[in-house]
């Protein structure tokens, strides 16, 4: 008897065996070839000392590009993916992630969440308009996309 997938978990077998849970294949299923229970581990909060080196990394990055925050519908958005995140933490408002507060950095123009769901924004023009990172051409002086001569 030939079976390709796991009663347990769904898994794919391989060698009557689950590739997930581990469980056995066998023509009579009994008590003791059940699988054990596959447990998620939480991941562990960070540190006091490595959300203060996280902050402090991107608070010195914040002013020494001046100060540069996003308008009012990119930070709507940002927040949005964020308290939508299993990451985020309610209780503080912060990022589980990375430690952050998400208000503060979510207004950051040029923060990106750890887990890529938004990224960094640039400055393109000397007026202030902030544009994704991933659409400004790439380049020796960030004009015209080639190479620095």
């Amino acid at each position: 008897m030939s079976k390709s997938s796991c009663e347990f978990c769904g898994g794919n077998i391989l060698n009557n065996k689950c590739v997930i849970c581990g469980a056995r294949v066998r023509d009579i299923v009994t008590e003791e070839y059940k699988p054990k229970e596959v447990k998620k581990q939480p991941k562990q909060e960070l540190s006091l000392l490595q959300k203060t080196k996280n902050f402090a990394r991107s608070a010195a990055r914040h002013i020494s590009n001046g100060l540069p925050v996003v308008d009012n519908a990119e930070m709507e958005k940002r927040l949005k993916l964020c308290v939508s995140c299993d990451r985020y933490n309610s209780d503080n408002k912060t990022c589980s992630e990375c430690g952050c507060y998400i208000e503060t950095k979510a207004k950051w123009a040029l923060e990106s969440c750890p887990l890529k769901k938004w990224d960094k924004m640039e400055q393109k023009t000397p007026g202030g308009i902030y544009l994704p990172a991933k659409s400004l051409p790439r380049g020796g002086c960030g004009g015209c996309g080639g190479k620095k001569t």
